[in-house]
């Protein structure tokens, strides 16, 4: 009498096929004459009661991997077989995925690059809350990759793994080069998700102990990495303001404007600095290539994104409803945007470069536009928010879930047309 095997027999698991788990003798094997041969499941590897939580969910991530790997039967073999009218195979299907991960790879190169481009992808949706939780397991499992600990000695923590016995001196450096890297920008993302959608640091003060990396990573100075070492400089800089700016901010910051504004111009005093230091817009205009020239921009419009949060942090008055250097910085700001989205056909970003970067400066220049009577510049600050409208239009079309973004913007836009519209009303009735 037939009976059913509670796992793949040998033959089935190598070559990657569905199994009917029929003993003693399963479908496929019948079918081509085979030995069917069903092996035991591979013990369990006992729990670390006595593991910190981190190292206990590493521990339990790479056991799930494992009984994974026994169900789909992931051995290296070759070729598979015909087999008529049996289900389609793992290899057929990962032809259809649009990228593929080696299985060599160590885990802790793979798990932050995976989840990162996990929150990248519920950023373009703006679908923060998936974003935020994506960025959350982040930081978790890099933690217990050792990410956070590169540079700690072995007496100060036990967080860090071990280099592997034999591994050269040089490849062992570059690996730690590359977490410091990979560590930093982890960093900075989370003061973005504090500075942007107020969510508190999930990385404080003296949790972390990492260096900052060669920014060559393997120590070779190659002429075309050379401005992703000069956007992680920039980066990071700006990164440190920001964050040493919004730790001052939840510490409570001085209740006296004078007091208060004169620390907030130390941090305005440090960003311009930096766009000074590497003249950044001058810079763009020496770039050739696209990737080169989005970095250039992400640290660009990101100063002016951070200027203009200081300067809208001030709180002696300014005379009118908005700072005039913050909206002049938003002017400038979307005029980039423009300049090269606008200019160039195939260069799609999608929507997030506007989300993640335009939205306050765009939200600046209408509320000008909308609450100063005596705009100067009324007809090109139109045109630019104008833009804005027509360019997000086309990146959330199909998209229900921007439908909200794309209302707000088009509305924000209208109420701008109005503004101009009564202007040239009033202008008509009064003569001038």
């Amino acid at each position: 009498m037939s009976a059913i095997q509670n796992i793949s027999c040998g033959r089935c698991q190598s070559k990657k096929v569905r199994c009917n788990r029929v003993s003693p003798q399963c479908g496929n094997c019948e079918a081509a004459g085979a030995e069917c041969v069903y092996l035991p499941r591979k013990p369990r590897s006992k729990k670390q009661v006595n593991a910190p939580p981190d190292k206990r969910l590493l521990l339990e991530i790479i056991d799930r991997l494992k009984r994974l790997e026994e169900q789909v039967g992931l051995e290296n073999t070759p070729e598979t077989e015909d087999n008529g009218d049996d289900t389609m195979s793992i290899s057929s299907v990962g032809s259809e995925a649009p990228r593929a991960i080696s299985l060599d790879k160590d885990p802790a190169q793979v798990v932050p690059s995976v989840i990162r481009d996990i929150t990248s992808t519920a950023l373009e949706g703006y679908n923060t809350d998936l974003a935020w939780k994506a960025f959350s397991h982040t930081c978790r499992i890099s933690k217990t990759l050792g990410y956070f600990s590169v540079d700690e000695t072995p007496s100060e923590g036990d967080n860090q793994p071990s280099t592997p016995a034999g591994t050269p001196l040089h490849e062992a450096e570059v690996e730690r080069n590359r977490k410091r890297f990979v560590f930093w920008h982890i960093l900075r993302t989370d003061s973005l998700f504090r500075k942007s959608f107020g969510k508190p640091t999930l990385i404080p003060a003296g949790s972390w102990k990492v260096h900052f990396p060669d920014p060559t990573i393997n120590g070779v100075d190659d002429e075309s990495s050379r401005f992703i070492q000069i956007h992680f400089l920039i980066s990071m800089r700006l990164g440190l303001i920001v964050r040493k700016y919004l730790d001052w901010i939840d510490s409570g910051p001085d209740p006296d404007p004078v007091s208060h504004d004169a620390i907030i111009h130390t941090y305005i005093d440090e960003v311009q600095s930096i766009l000074s230091d590497w003249d950044t817009a001058s810079l763009l205009r020496t770039l050739s290539n696209y990737v080169d020239s989005w970095l250039c921009i992400d640290v660009l419009v990101g100063s002016y994104e951070i200027l203009i949060v200081l300067h809208l942090s001030k709180k002696c008055d300014h005379g009118h409803l908005l700072p005039y250097e913050a909206v002049n910085l938003a002017r400038k700001s979307l005029k980039i945007f423009q300049s090269l989205l606008g200019s160039t056909s195939q260069a799609f970003w999608g929507i997030s470069p506007i989300t993640m970067y335009q939205f306050l400066p765009f939200f600046i220049l209408c509320l000008d536009i909308i609450c100063n009577p005596d705009h100067e510049n009324l007809d090109e600050d139109l045109g630019t928010v104008t833009w804005v409208c027509d360019y997000v239009k086309m990146a959330a079309e199909g998209r229900v879930e921007l439908k909200p973004v794309m209302i707000i913007i088009k509305e924000m836009v209208t109420a701008c047309q109005r503004t101009k519209m009564d202007r040239l009303s009033r202008s008509v009735t009064t003569g001038e």
